[in-house]
């Protein structure tokens, strides 16, 4: 009886691992950096335009800062969004690599290439 019961708890304590560690996470993707704002993001079938939130950059500096982005998160980088708002179908949006506690306007801050314009 005790075999028993120490076999299914077993058997049903492996069937829940592998069923919770098999399912396979679609992150969205940087598809492309259109300027030093907007971002062109995929999730499966989909492609949404978003735009960084909370980010300042001065003209003479977009240049660098695109050039930057773009070596730092090239195509297909996985990222995670916290949506701030929408306006005209654009979603405004701070963008967190996966991996990073820092967002992409946070890091731009942080590299003297962009300021935080939220209060």
């Amino acid at each position: 009886m005790n075999l028993t019961r120490n076999l299914f708890l077993y058997t049903f304590a492996n069937l829940v691992f592998c069923l919770l560690f098999s399912v396979k996470v679609f992150a969205a993707e940087i598809i492309q950096i259109q300027d030093p704002y907007s971002l062109l993001i995929g999730d499966n079938n989909r492609t949404y335009s978003v735009n960084l939130s909370c980010l300042e950059v001065e003209e003479n500096k977009e240049e660098i800062v695109l050039k930057w982005m773009r070596n730092n998160f090239p195509r297909r980088t996985r990222i995670n969004l916290r949506p701030r708002g929408s306006r005209d179908g654009i979603l405004f949006a701070k963008v967190y690599p996966i991996g990073s506690e820092f967002s992409i306007s946070q890091e731009l801050e942080d590299k003297g290439l962009g300021k935080n314009n939220c209060d």
